[in-house]
């Protein structure tokens, strides 16, 4: 599977994230007019992850 989330942000620009798989983890891609950015989640059985908390790192506004 290979899903795009479309979205316009506060300036009326398009945000494109595209999540799909990748070698046995997820692969989320963010892209703004500005540049794009890529973060690879690795399951992790032991501990909850917090997305809040990784959006935030990867786009602190």
């Amino acid at each position: 599977y290979h899903v795009n989330l479309y979205a316009i942000d506060t300036d009326s620009s398009p945000v494109v994230m595209s999540v799909k798989p990748y070698d046995q983890h997820l692969k989320v891609i963010v892209r703004t007019k500005e540049g794009s950015k890529c973060m690879v989640f690795i399951e992790n059985t032991t501990n909850s992850t917090d997305y809040v908390n990784l959006s935030k790192q990867i786009y602190p506004n």
